[in-house]
């Protein structure tokens, strides 16, 4: 997600032209910059699908509904974030 991040900084900067950043300029070789985003991207996407995929075998685990699941999952954060040493 940090990758993300500064790429969106990166490209919300006033002296950065997007054109320039992620293609080459004589179009002869292929863009490193739009790889990586490209990498970035997919990788994030894969995150998801195996975030959702742990989300419903514990759901499943438990038996519990998933809004259900869900309030426990989010109490349970909150709990160890006020538990947290600073």
């Amino acid at each position: 997600m940090t990758a993300m991040t500064l790429w969106r900084r990166y490209f919300l900067t006033p002296c950065v032209d997007p054109r320039e950043a992620l293609f080459h300029p004589n179009g002869d070789f292929p863009s490193v910059p739009l790889q990586l985003l490209s990498t970035i991207i997919a990788d994030q996407e894969l995150y998801k699908k195996l975030h959702r995929s742990l989300e419903d075998a514990e759901i499943s685990v438990t038996g519990k509904d998933k809004d259900d699941w869900a309030i426990a999952k989010t109490k349970q954060l909150r709990e160890e974030a006020d538990h947290a040493p600073m």
